[in-house]
């Protein structure tokens, strides 16, 4: 089917090419470098800004006994990365959080310190969605299709809620000016209208 030289060079399908086996080797190295050692611990995190962290943290990163950095681990929080589903959100330099059973909260993303915790709103209370920021706002599609749009700021302000008559489970996808939201049944493509 060609050869990884057209998958990489011309349709673009995959991102690294390796010269030889050597240099596969010191790529997977690479990347492997910046993985969590376990499902509780958030990945190390990089200021787009500034080189990259050192890959030299292979094999077990976590801070010792009592400590919440290491040479590695800018910070560590254990609950702070939330449930395995859905993803946290940096936004603004704060790391949202939303929980599976519908507590959201919001850390500093410098230190780890927990800003506030909140539930989201009373019968909030299933999440597999991931959030997603706008315009000031941080919106958390629950599974019974209703989202709950929550001030991005230091205290907890949920400014309201928009509902979908369905079911969803899937994360919105952000597509130029559009968010796509598949529920059950329906394929949502929504933006903001012209001249706002």
């Amino acid at each position: 089917l060609g050869g990884p030289q057209i998958h990489v060079r011309q349709s673009g399908i995959i991102d690294n090419e390796a010269a030889d086996e050597e240099d596969a080797f010191a790529q997977i190295k690479a990347f492997l470098s910046y993985m969590p050692s376990n499902v509780y611990e958030l990945p190390p995190i990089a200021d787009f800004n500034d080189a990259p962290p050192d890959p030299g943290g292979l094999g077990d990163i976590t801070p010792a006994e009592g400590r919440t950095e290491s040479e590695h681990v800018a910070w560590y929080e254990r609950i702070a990365g939330g449930t395995y589903l859905p993803t946290p959100l940096i936004h603004d330099g704060a790391l949202y959080v939303l929980y599976s059973r519908g507590i959201f909260s919001r850390h500093d993303v410098e230190t780890g310190e927990r800003v506030y915790r909140s539930r989201i709103a009373p019968g909030a209370a299933a999440f597999t969605a991931s959030p997603w920021a706008y315009n000031g706002r941080v919106f958390a599609l629950g599974e019974e299709g209703d989202t709950y749009v929550i001030e991005a700021g230091a205290t907890y302000n949920l400014l309201g809620v928009n509902r979908l008559d369905d079911w969803t489970l899937a994360s919105p996808a952000i597509v130029g000016d559009r968010l796509l939201i598949r529920t059950r049944s329906h394929l949502y493509s929504i933006r903001e209208a012209a001249g706002n």
